[in-house]
């Protein structure tokens, strides 16, 4: 049998939304994404872009550019944080 070691797996996040993908703020290495869902903006970081499980690659293409994007549905999981920020961990585009 072959293990994976738990150091090998993606992060999980602890939230998991459903919306539009309205925006991306880049801030040097990082971003900012905000997602239009459930009634409200989130506004989600990405850290490092590297650490970020991208879904669906094979059946959408998507290029990432700063500002405002054509409203794109996604599903974004993400580790929600005690003072209400999140941190990406996956994107799912449809």
């Amino acid at each position: 049998a072959v293990t994976i070691p738990q150091t090998w797996q993606p992060a999980a996040g602890n939230r998991r939304i459903e919306g539009r993908l309205e925006r991306i703020d880049c801030l040097g290495k990082q971003a900012r994404f905000h997602v239009q869902s459930e009634g409200r903006r989130w506004s989600l970081r990405v850290e490092d872009p590297g650490q970020v499980l991208l879904k669906n690659l094979s059946s959408v293409t998507f290029q990432f550019r700063c500002g405002p994007q054509e409203p794109r549905a996604v599903t974004v999981e993400f580790q929600e944080k005690p003072n209400g920020e999140g941190e990406i961990t996956s994107i799912e585009f449809h």
